[in-house]
């Protein structure tokens, strides 16, 4: 398991919106020249040099007890070993609980879309389709997604989450869990650093497949993507169309050197990476683009830009960026041919998520 670790984040932090400093030639590096420049030192390290934890072999437990006990009745059921990597040094846990007793009654799950999320929410949703088992089988509440910008800067998200979040606080006895998937993961950790205040204490943070150090798929097509920034997107306005450059590594590693994740909630990371004939054709074009840097990656991000400082490694979702959260092929079935590796037991994998972090004591 890897990770990037940057600087300390001990250099004088610059006020926000403002232009980066000029380097020693008076040149302020911005546009493409910033994914050399823009961004603090860097080196790939053991993800437990940053302060995560492993609990791969736990969380693997009870992924396989809750597929065991009923992931057949489930859409998309496969052996709990094909649908979680196995990486070195995984260590074995004892078995899980017996699913069919834990009650999801007092959790209150928030679901933080991603990128263009906002375009496709008509037709799906992160998780859509693990709702109604969850609901009925375990008493979940409705999951609530956060209506943010899908094609806006994470800056503007996390505004619009905090805003959120305030006009709809969370009641007296139930859990907080946010989940970002994605890019969404993204905005919610601009948002515990830019309005600490809307998040209350002991809530947890759940990034699935979510985008932490950034990706070279935005690095890469930053430019287009604002040249093209004002052509209308179908059900989303282009917001204030910094979207992907919320994506770069110069903007997320900069962002983490200088706002620490405050120890006071509690944060779990489930990246996903697939090979090539595990990904949807839609997205082997982008495999492609990342696997010249690293195969394991899930068509939009590298398996080590997805682990957030501090977190509890669940696992690593044998998927690829779609499938591990978005129901496509069955919003788009026109464009099955496109999404034809859809297909992950979703329900069960947030079944587990949720008793993990609800089993979890808050520190």
């Amino acid at each position: 398991m890897f990770a990037w670790r940057g600087s300390s984040g001990h250099e004088k932090q610059r006020p926000l919106g403002s232009s980066p400093p000029a380097d020693a030639n008076g040149m302020h590096h911005g546009g493409r020249s910033e994914v050399f420049f823009g961004h603090p030192p860097l080196s790939l390290v053991p993800a437990a040099t940053v302060g995560a934890s492993d609990n791969r072999g736990a969380f693997r437990s009870r992924f396989c007890a809750i597929m065991a006990d009923h992931g057949s009745e489930l859409a998309h059921a496969r052996p709990c070993d094909e649908a979680l990597h196995r990486l070195p040094n995984e260590v074995a846990a004892p078995p899980g609980p017996i699913p069919g007793q834990t009650s999801f009654a007092e959790v209150r799950l928030v679901v933080v879309p991603g990128i263009f999320g906002e375009c496709v929410a008509r037709k799906v949703l992160p998780f859509q389709d693990a709702e109604v088992h969850l609901r009925e089988r375990h008493g979940l509440p409705p999951v609530e997604w956060v209506p943010v910008s899908g094609r806006s800067s994470s800056a503007a998200n996390a505004q619009k989450i905090a805003k959120w979040l305030t006009a709809h606080p969370t009641p007296a006895g139930r859990r907080l869990i946010l989940l970002g998937y994605s890019k969404g993961a993204t905005d919610l950790i601009e948002t515990i650093g830019r309005y600490p205040a809307a998040i209350p204490q002991g809530a947890a943070i759940v990034g699935v497949a979510p985008v932490v150090s950034g990706t070279p798929i935005a690095d890469k097509g930053e430019s287009l993507y604002l040249a093209l920034a004002g052509v209308p997107f179908p059900g989303c306005q282009p917001g204030d169309e910094g979207g992907l450059s919320s994506l770069t590594r110069r903007e997320r590693v900069t962002w983490l050197a200088a706002h620490a994740l405050p120890p006071t909630l509690r944060y779990y990371s489930l990246p996903a990476f697939a090979r090539k004939a595990k990904i949807s054709a839609a997205l082997r074009p982008f495999y492609a683009q990342l696997a010249s840097h690293d195969e394991r990656n899930d068509g939009q991000v590298l398996f080590q830009d997805a682990i957030m400082p501090g977190s509890h490694i669940l696992g690593y979702a044998n998927a690829d960026h779609w499938a591990v959260t978005l129901p496509m092929r069955e919003g788009y079935p026109a464009l099955s041919g496109l999404l034809n590796q859809n297909a992950y037991p979703r329900t069960v994998l947030l079944e587990a998520i949720l008793q993990t972090v609800l089993e979890d004591e808050p520190r």
